[in-house]
């Protein structure tokens, strides 16, 4: 009773407040997105995504106008016995226009409330630390106080009044974010919601990000397709196997198996998906019966695909295991596999929640092959069990292999690049960012200065006409010779400076370069393949934002390449006179990468034989 009283009290010194969602909003009102948040203050997912994400997103999106965000009440009482009383908390907060510093003690706090018997001496506690001021009993406060519950209980079946949806409204289950809802094997509520909240928040980031937009744009309409080529052409007399990467990268290392495959069971249908628009054009390229986006990891989404194409085996390149997509292929029958796989020691996916979310998904694989033994062990932490995982190694190091193999000189632009007069030496730049070019081209012009027949081949990592622009206005203002796009070679005047701008030549670029920059090192992008160059026994240099490559460590520590600190301009200087003056030295560190790619080979005999094993049970 005593609990009550105060919160009566507290209640009537609030006083009548018109709409009781103010106090509990953030964000600028007329921002063109409004986001309704429902949430319990004793679920310890809310907690979690009220101290990690949503600090993230409240910067992110809410600071700079672009959403609105509303918390509304949802109580799940018959689960947690003191989140009403939170709640109820809270609402005297809101009346005293300290909802929010309210919202965050609650949640700090949850340990020590969640799982008392009476909880009322504790919450008249966190109210004295808010600063909640006690008053006398109302007329009309406990109205108010029960029509702020009733839109909180409105709220769960179709939102607050405002077309909002509740649960049934975003197509999820009554399934709870709790720890023993998650191990079973659907994926938890909060997962399901938050993919529900991102597909709705992808049209807003596109008005923003133009990769975004091609990536909303080209998704449109991918159900329809993957339903209208199994129409046509599945047969369910030979076993489907679907392959997922979601960017580039992934796709080279998922390639040779594909193409391995296809090589040595004809009969079997290759279906491939990815995520990024990045990966289009290297889909294009792959032989398979059908590659296409992945739909979203929905559950009515999920079930349509898996409907159309009905795989025998679902394999993810590297470490991208979506947990609605593989939970629902475990309970139709397919075998689950996860190839190249990989984790960073310092891996998010470590961490809780993400950890909690996807362990199911990884306990569900039926064979992992991994990149190292040390991969082996992260898997195990995330869930993964210890007797379907064996090293087969980093298929990607086979891919380099066979492209540096195929490679012809003879062919244009290389022919025409490779006719340079005796003596230039030739750095080839890959995927540079504009923070790798504040390095790169002053070193440049140090360079030019004492190596006149210094020659730089720069490909961005972007070649768009922004950042083409952008290289040229840098060489202006460093009286650099005005750059020459490869394009134009055959009609421009000579430079010292050529940049490429198109896409899907720098892998065959590197083989012209006697020494190479790979881009990334200065970007917090990530550093691109130290593999291509070195395939090639081409010695390479690196920004120092290298350490979540495990090629570039290993390169590295072979003396096959070299990192530059922060301020690299000097240092970088001074390495390419090293491998100008000393071409012992050149060859002696080109040769210790060669020698690494080629020590990695085989590991695409060895994965396509971890996925024949996912069919041939």
């Amino acid at each position: 009773m005593l609990f009550w009283t105060a919160l009566l009290a507290l209640l009537a010194a609030a006083g009548y407040q018109a709409d009781p969602l103010a106090p509990r909003t953030k964000g600028r009102p007329d921002a063109p997105v409004t986001v309704y948040e429902m949430s319990d203050f004793q679920c310890p997912y809310c907690r979690a995504f009220a101290l990690t994400t949503m600090p993230l997103l409240e910067r992110e999106y809410v600071q700079t106008g672009k959403v609105r965000l509303v918390y509304i009440n949802l109580p799940l009482t018959t689960l947690h016995a003191n989140a009403a009383r939170a709640a109820e908390l809270a609402v005297c907060a809101a009346r005293q226009g300290k909802f929010w510093p309210m919202h965050d003690l609650l949640f700090q706090r949850q340990d020590g409330w969640a799982s008392r018997k009476d909880a009322g001496p504790y919450f008249l506690a966190l109210a004295d630390t808010a600063g909640l001021v006690r008053g006398a009993r109302g007329a009309g406060g406990r109205a108010q106080h029960a029509h702020v519950l009733h839109r909180g209980r409105v709220a769960r079946g179709r939102g607050p009044g405002r077309g909002v949806p509740g649960r049934a409204g975003l197509g999820l289950s009554q399934q709870d974010g709790r720890p023993d809802a998650v191990m079973r094997n659907r994926p938890s509520f909060i997962y399901r919601l938050s993919m529900r909240l991102a597909q709705r928040a992808l049209p807003l980031a596109a008005r923003f990000d133009k990769k975004v937009a091609r990536g909303v744009d080209a998704r449109r309409g991918v159900l329809e397709r993957l339903t209208a080529w199994a129409r046509a052409h599945r047969d369910p007399k030979q076993p489907l196997v679907w392959v997922h990467a979601p960017s580039v990268g992934e796709g080279l290392q998922a390639k040779p198996v594909l193409e391995t495959l296809r090589a040595e069971r004809p009969q079997w249908q290759l279906v491939y998906t990815f995520f990024s628009p990045s990966a289009e054009r290297l889909a294009r390229t792959l032989p398979v019966d059908l590659a296409d986006y992945l739909p979203f990891d929905r559950p009515g989404d999920v079930a349509a695909a898996l409907e159309a194409l009905q795989p025998s085996a679902l394999v993810f390149s590297k470490v991208d295991v979506w947990p609605e997509l593989t939970l629902a292929a475990r309970r139709r029958g397919s075998r689950l596999g996860l190839i190249s796989a990989t984790v960073a020691l310092d891996s998010s996916r470590l961490r809780w929640p993400a950890r909690r979310w996807a362990e199911p998904a990884y306990r569900a694989l039926d064979r992992v092959g991994t990149i190292s033994e040390d991969d082996g062990r992260r898997l195990q932490q995330l869930g993964t069990r210890r007797e379907v995982i064996e090293v087969t190694g980093d298929t990607r190091y086979d891919s380099v292999a066979e492209r540096a193999e195929r490679f012809d000189r003879a062919r244009e632009p290389f022919a025409r690049l490779a006719a340079a007069p005796t003596g230039t030496f030739t750095i080839v730049a890959g995927s540079t960012w504009p923070a790798d070019e504040a390095v790169l081209l002053p070193a440049l012009v140090d360079l030019l200065a004492q190596v006149p027949t210094t020659r730089l081949i720069l490909a961005p990592h972007e070649p768009n006409p922004d950042h083409l622009a952008l290289i040229a206005e840098r060489a202006r203002h460093l009286k650099l010779p005005r750059p020459v796009r490869l394009s134009q070679l055959e009609h421009a005047a000579p430079s010292p400076v050529i940049v490429v701008d198109r896409v899907g030549v720098l892998a065959d670029l590197y083989a012209l370069a006697d020494m190479a920059f790979v881009g990334g090192g200065y970007h917090r992008a990530g550093l691109h393949s130290v593999l291509e160059p070195a395939v090639f026994g081409v010695p390479v240099v690196v920004g120092p934002h290298w350490h979540m490559s495990r090629d570039a460590a290993l390169l590295i520590e072979r003396g096959g390449a070299v990192a530059l600190p922060s301020d690299g301009r000097h240092p970088l200087h001074s390495q390419c006179l090293v491998w100008h003056h000393d071409p012992a030295a050149r060859r002696k560190a080109g040769d210790a990468g060669k020698r690494l790619v080629q020590e990695g080979r085989g590991a695409a005999e060895r994965t396509t034989a971890l996925v024949r094993k996912l069919v041939e049970v």
